[in-house]
């Protein structure tokens, strides 16, 4: 009797947990609260070293919960973090230990575990080309691991990218219904409350690292960089390029959320989600990333051409009262002019990568089919790269990093994951324009900021991006019923999936 009362408590839970989170007010309130607290403590950089008896008071409650949510629905703990997720950032960055791993650490590894269960559980989801695609970069990285010079660094490089198919993966396995893929889009939405805090909070204090151009190279508080000059904000981040590239992805879900069928607004709801928009943009701007400009610039101008004409005219309203300031006049004049130096006989950042890079081309090109190994390029470039022999450095090109490291055939399975994804979502254009066009145009704007940025470490973002394009795929492959029929008051779709 007993055993069989146990089981019929635990459905009854499993059960009540179930039900969608719009009908559950309570979990998305909590959610939300998760997120709301982190900003009020996180975004003022209020939280400390957490000493170690307190560290352990907090992770008992969090792991018993954690076992929990993975035993009922493990679903809502892919949610969790990603609402909380780049809020904690900071406080992982604290705890991060010198050989890399912490709690942050624990959190990849429980996604990890997240994407074995759902693959368990929903197998056949798994089996999809835009999955499977990822199956020879993946190997060819595991063969890479052999041959790196720090083999605990290469399988932390190698755990990142398993991580990233994760979070692609999941969504589309998850998501099931036009509940399910609201809720997935207001979680990414309520993620970035906190990171909006963040940037405002960095404005506030006049920007982030102080720059001084006449320091002299050796100093290790400055960056001698272009990168680093001027104004710069990077929010709950550790630097102002992640922040930018993670602000692009919450730019096209909020476009994505105000012009979809899935949702209903009223046209006070909608003017409040086209002022957080620009909100965004404000604090991309400030990031002063030039890719992530770029990235942003594609993914609104193909919104414009295939979804709302009468976006051009937004554009046409914010971009030239952009290009009147003059930090974001330098950075786009240092773009396109090509300058190889600054007044002070500084290189200009993109000079400095060219130089990195055809100091690479010859390694590159004595093993362009095997490459060095994973995560290897950072310990020859002290070697290669003589311009910079005393401090070790990645490529800043995903490209060239990834041929240096796993070759040619490295280069061409990473290129393909987005190229399969690319094509595949295409096929679904007249079905559903808006996703896949914001599909698409994502997947340009990774490939822009990977030609210069070094994205494929750039975790908490890359999460986001992924999550993104795994939710929009999903939303691709409901029935066209589910997916253009607007929201009444309390709709249910249970029976959908």
């Amino acid at each position: 009797m007993m055993p069989n009362s146990l089981t019929n408590a635990v459905s009854a839970v499993r059960l009540q947990l179930a039900r969608p989170a719009l009908e559950n007010p309570l979990l998305l309130a909590m959610l939300a609260l998760v997120a709301v607290a982190c900003s009020a403590a996180l975004a003022f950089r209020m939280a400390g070293v957490l000493s170690m008896s307190a560290a352990v008071i907090l992770a008992v409650p969090l792991a018993l919960a954690t076992v929990v949510l993975m035993v009922l629905r493990h679903d809502f703990l892919v949610l969790g973090i990603i609402a909380t997720r780049a809020a904690i950032d900071p406080i992982l960055e604290i705890l991060k230990q010198p050989n890399g791993f912490g709690p942050g650490a624990a959190i990849n590894a429980l996604v990890l575990l997240l994407l074995l269960i759902t693959g368990i559980r929903q197998p056949r989801a798994l089996l999809r080309g835009s999955v499977l695609i990822w199956v020879p970069f993946l190997i060819l990285a595991i063969v890479g691991v052999g041959d790196a010079p720090n083999t605990a660094r290469a399988i932390r490089m190698l755990l990142l990218y398993f991580s990233y198919l994760a979070l692609f993966a999941m969504p589309l396995a998850l998501i099931r219904n036009a509940l399910d893929a609201r809720r997935y889009l207001y979680i990414i939405l309520i993620a970035s409350i906190a990171s909006t805090f963040g940037g405002f909070y960095d404005i506030w204090r006049g920007g982030i690292l102080p720059a001084d151009l006449d320091a002299p190279v050796d100093d290790p508080d400055v960056a001698q960089f272009a990168d680093f000059s001027g104004f710069r904000i990077q929010g709950l981040f550790s630097h102002p390029n992640i922040f930018a590239i993670y602000l692009v992805t919450i730019s096209a879900t909020i476009l994505y959320v105000i012009k979809s069928n899935l949702f209903r607004w009223s046209n006070t709801q909608r003017v409040g989600l086209y002022l957080y928009l620009a909100i965004q943009c404000g604090l991309l701007a400030a990031t002063q990333t030039r890719s992530a400009w770029g990235a942003a610039m594609v993914i609104f101008l193909a919104y414009a051409f295939f979804i709302d004409r009468k976006f051009f005219l937004y554009l046409l309203a914010s971009v030239p009262l952009l290009l009147l300031l003059p930090p974001i006049q330098d950075r786009l004049i240092e773009a396109f002019t090509g300058a190889k130096m600054l007044a002070n006989d500084q290189m200009t950042s993109y000079a400095w990568r060219l130089e990195m890079w055809r100091a690479a081309l010859p390694w590159i090109t004595e093993r362009w089919l095997t490459g060095w190994g994973l995560d290897s390029y950072t310990d020859y470039s002290t070697i290669f790269f003589l311009l910079e022999y005393k401090r070790a450095f990645d490529a800043h090109n995903v490209f060239i990093q990834l041929a240096f490291e796993l070759g040619l055939p490295g280069v061409i399975a990473f290129v393909a994951i987005f190229v399969w994804l690319f094509a595949s979502s295409l096929r679904s254009f007249r079905q559903a324009r808006l996703e896949v066009v914001l599909i698409c145009a994502s997947i340009i704007g990774v490939l822009m900021t990977g030609y210069s940025d070094n994205i494929q470490r750039y975790l908490v973002s890359n999460w986001y991006s992924f999550f993104f394009l795994g939710t929009m795929s999903a939303i691709v492959t409901l029935p066209k019923r589910i997916r253009v029929r607007r929201v009444l008051a309390r709709p249910d779709d249970s029976a959908a999936s």
